[in-house]
């Protein structure tokens, strides 16, 4: 609880992501049946991936858990230590799909007793959130695989609860 506490007074409020998860970057590795086609540019980076309309999702991990280092100006891939630090303080955390293709937008709220969740554990329930939202989703004619570059968790207050956060992704790696 004293990790918890430390990091309650050093982030921006008493409820939501730590400053520690607002520096918290990975890839979605989205594993499907039929991609039409895929372009990648340099360094192996994946850009506008494109589906078959009759592609199912597989599985669906984070790959790349990274995070940015103001001081050093790039972003490291995070240790098990790193990983157990916390990420979203609070002892519920509801988290919004960012997917605006479908009408229904997938919306889950995870409880803990310890006031906070670690950037593991957050990182894990996006994925839970995405296994179910993503099958749902369409781009260019199937399901979106492009947009898997996580860039953050943003408050819904304007959309639709102050306790709501939604999930931002990117199609470009940072």
């Amino acid at each position: 609880m004293a990790a918890a506490q430390e990091v309650a007074s050093n982030a921006t409020s008493s409820y939501g992501p730590t400053p520690a998860m607002n520096d918290t970057y990975f890839t979605l590795d989205i594993k499907t049946t039929n991609t039409s086609h895929a372009m990648i540019l340099e360094h192996g980076i994946l850009h506008n991936r494109v589906e078959n309309s009759d592609s199912k999702i597989t599985s669906i991990s984070a790959i790349h858990v990274t995070r940015w280092d103001s001081d050093q100006k790039e972003c490291f891939e995070y240790s098990a230590d790193g990983l157990s630090e916390p990420g979203f303080i609070g002892n519920s955390m509801t988290l919004m799909s960012s997917q605006m293709a479908h009408e229904s937008h997938t919306c889950r709220t995870y409880n803990n007793d310890k006031g906070y969740f670690t950037i593991a554990e957050v990182i894990e329930a996006i994925v839970d959130l995405e296994r179910v939202d993503r099958p749902q989703s369409e781009w260019c004619g199937g399901v979106n695989c492009n947009h898997i570059y996580f860039e953050g968790l943003l408050p819904g207050k304007q959309k639709w609860t102050d306790a709501t956060f939604y999930i931002v992704y990117g199609d470009l790696c940072p």
